[in-house]
């Protein structure tokens, strides 16, 4: 085939491509993405029409073939791997145009600036993506110089960049220009361990995304050096919308000097395991903010912040976190999932609009005792009043859970979505008298319509079900008796039932074959449950009966 042009091998599971394939000298395209090949043809340098050799993914591939710099028309470059021998070290790239984005690994076998430099990116102006990568050299060198190679490595305009496993102090000249990378908009740093500063990134006017990742020795976002001296009052990102952070023990604050910063169009931020830092930005346009782990930021700060309606709001904290602390959620979040609140009391407000106007309407609550008043938290009841607006409510390995939380659920009147996984104790479910069930007089959770129990092994009956209630799944219950579905003979207005691998049922509940709404039912790993009554089999659109 002599005259193929385009050829796609994408997702094959060739371990090498034979040498006869460097005979399609009119070969343009070679996709070889996601492949197993683990070695490239030795004669790939003599097909001169290549312009583009794509081969993302292909973990397999350690090494290039020799003589890729020959490849004068080569446009696509995806990744190229850097070794020390001739013909396959950086040098190859000095000659060639490449476009769209390039992949650098294998950095630490480049031995100076000077050589770096011979790769002439900078004339590489259509590139619009470089990641560059440092690993550990097959021969040991005593001194890496890695700050001298990323400063010869200085690219043309880019919208993306991505730097790991640099072990330099601090960061090259070009990278200090705001005119080198005032197009970029994503900037990608990981397991640059050394860096104890950032280059100016409120500089750079089209910075869109952050991510820094294990930068340890980080102390700040933004520090002032001489260059900057004369730089004062507020810094701002005017086009950030997501900023990512984490594993950066040493980070302080996000100015030195205490400047402050301002995140105008931020929607996105995510905090983890940032141990030192004590404040979040201002930030009007956040809509999704995650924090794992905070030791010094105040839950009040996050209480007491801004965000826009329709936000989400992700809290996790140290099991470790001893001093007492107060919170509530912000005003107009409206998804919101709290992990390890246990030393965490209701922040108490007398003005009722404050949590009348919640626009909470779907939460997740996990691994935390202080919701509920077998906790050692004796407030519990205080939170549930900020919750009262709530659609859906997850409870996930909440340990505190023992029984039906009725006192808690008590202002719940418009969930619609109840699910409760892994809670270790969770027992039984006590039958509450009408007088007891509500002060109005009302039922409880008036409007629950789907209940997922799953993964609660205490577990022997099923709370007093709610005549609204439209599905029922229980799943990993091995404690629940039949006696303990006694209560679905009166739920009139149930669909779907579903039974998994509760293995201390012996047969279904009576009186399913009165429940004229059921029209799906399954059980699945229930081996004492060998049949149903026929007259309910047949009325059954969707039956499914596995043993």
């Amino acid at each position: 085939m002599k005259h193929l042009r385009y050829l796609d091998l994408s997702g094959s599971k060739f371990d090498f491509l034979p040498e006869t394939l460097c005979t399609l000298y009119n070969l343009q395209t070679l996709n070889l993405s996601y492949s197993r090949v683990s070695k490239l043809p030795e004669g790939l340098r003599c097909m001169i029409s290549l312009r583009h050799l794509i081969f993302k993914g292909c973990e397999n591939l350690k090494k290039m073939p020799i003589g890729l710099g020959q490849l004068k028309g080569l446009r696509t470059l995806t990744e190229y791997m850097v070794d020390c021998d001739p013909g396959l070290n950086i040098r190859e790239l000095k000659n060639l145009n490449l476009h769209g984005c390039l992949i650098l690994t294998g950095l630490e076998n480049v031995r100076d600036k000077h050589e770096a430099e011979a790769a002439n990116m900078g004339s590489k102006t259509k590139l619009c993506s470089l990641a560059l990568n440092w690993g550990s050299p097959k021969n040991a060198q005593a001194n890496r110089n890695d700050q001298e190679v990323l400063g010869g490595l200085k690219p043309g305009e880019l919208n993306y960049l991505y730097i790991h496993g640099y072990e330099g102090f601090d960061f090259p000249t070009w990278m200090k220009e705001a005119i080198v990378l005032r197009n970029l908009q994503t900037l990608r740093l990981f397991d640059c361990n050394n860096c104890t500063a950032l280059f100016p990134l409120w500089r750079l006017p089209l910075l869109e995304n952050i991510e820094l990742y294990n930068l340890r020795n980080l102390s700040y976002i933004c520090t002032i050096g001489i260059a900057e001296a004369e730089v004062s009052g507020d810094l701002t990102f005017p086009n950030l919308k997501k900023m990512e952070m984490s594993v950066l023990y040493n980070l302080e604050g996000w100015h030195e000097k205490n400047h402050k910063l301002e995140f105008p169009k931020l929607e996105d931020l995510r905090i983890a395991r940032c141990p030192k830092l004590k404040s979040i930005p201002c930030a009007p346009s956040l809509r999704n903010f995650a924090v794992h782990y905070p030791r010094r930021i105040k839950l009040l700060e996050i209480s007491t912040m801004l965000m826009i309606t329709s936000s989400e709001l992700r809290i996790s904290l140290d099991f470790n976190h001893i001093e007492p602390d107060a919170f509530k959620p912000p005003r107009n979040v409206e998804f919101m999932e709290l992990r390890g609140f246990e030393n965490v009391i209701p922040l108490e407000e007398d003005d009722k609009e404050s949590w009348q106007n919640m626009a909470l309407r779907h939460l997740i609550i996990s691994t935390s005792s202080c919701f509920f008043s077998g906790g050692r938290s004796k407030l519990a009841l205080g939170f549930w009043k900020y919750f009262w607006s709530l659609e859906t409510l997850e409870i996930d390995s909440c340990d505190a859970l023992c029984s039906w939380p009725e006192h808690e659920f008590r202002s719940l009147k418009c969930l619609k979505e109840l699910r409760i996984f892994g809670c270790e104790n969770f027992t039984y479910s006590s039958q509450v008298s009408s007088s007891e069930n509500d002060a109005d007089g009302e039922d409880l959770l008036p409007r629950l319509e789907k209940l997922h129990i799953s993964g609660c092994p205490k577990l022997v009956e099923i709370p007093n079900c709610y005549k609204s209630l439209k599905s029922l799944r229980l799943g990993s219950c091995p404690s629940l008796s039949n006696e303990g579905l006694n209560w679905l003979k009166n739920l009139h207005e149930l669909k779907e039932l579903e039974l998994a691998h509760c293995v201390g049922l012996k047969s279904l509940p009576d009186g399913l074959e009165d429940l004229n709404s059921l029209m799906h039912l399954s059980l699945i790993g229930c081996p004492g449950i060998e049949s149903i009554p026929e007259g309910l089999q047949q009325r059954l659109l969707n039956f499914k009966l596995t043993l």
